[in-house]
């Protein structure tokens, strides 16, 4: 009863843009109630929304570490976790989570996706094909994603191999010929 009043004080706290009490109040919620995984959710949006990243990256540490976590809430959670450690940008740590979640079935689209503009900021050519492929296989769309993939693998593989440059652009015109793809 104590934590389920701490949450809802937190959760009032939130609706009247009083932060450092919600914390207050929410991490209160999660001491006296471990279980209650939406209370660390709810804390953690807090904390990025503060810009305490290490703080919302240790309580989805901390959630990762509860075994009898259920299997969506802890793709949930590995999904905040990684876009977490994108956000401050501990980008080795951010690629792991992420291969980590896409390995762990069913795979969310919106972790493919999320994960594919990661890799594009990496420029991880290649990786991102194979991420935009599954998301292609999902979905149904994405092609012109795809080409600009393709494209962009091509233009990285120019200068070291060029027969293999020229077969990534091929199949890059062949998604999308209208393209400017197929200009380049």
């Amino acid at each position: 009863e104590d934590a389920s009043r701490a949450y809802l004080a937190g959760v009032r706290y939130v609706l009247s843009d009083e932060p450092d009490a919600a914390i207050a109040e929410l991490s209160r919620a999660a001491q006296l109630n471990t279980g209650t995984t939406e209370t660390y959710f709810a804390l953690a949006a807090l904390m990025r929304r503060k810009g305490e990243l290490a703080w919302a990256i240790r309580l989805g540490q901390n959630m990762l570490l509860k075994p009898q976590l259920h299997p969506d809430v802890r793709r949930r959670a590995r999904m905040e976790l990684a876009l977490d450690y994108r956000r401050a940008g501990m980008q080795d740590r951010a690629r792991e989570t992420f291969e980590a979640l896409i390995a762990d079935a069913p795979v969310q689209p919106e972790a493919l996706v999320a994960f594919r503009r990661f890799l594009e900021e990496s420029h991880d050519w290649a990786r991102a094909v194979e991420i935009q492929e599954l998301v292609l296989q999902d979905s149904g769309s994405g092609d012109d994603v795809l080409a600009h993939l393709l494209a962009q693998q091509s233009l990285a593989a120019l200068p070291s191999d060029p027969g293999a440059a020229r077969s990534l652009a091929e199949r890059a015109t062949s998604l999308l010929p209208d393209g400017a793809h197929g200009l380049l």
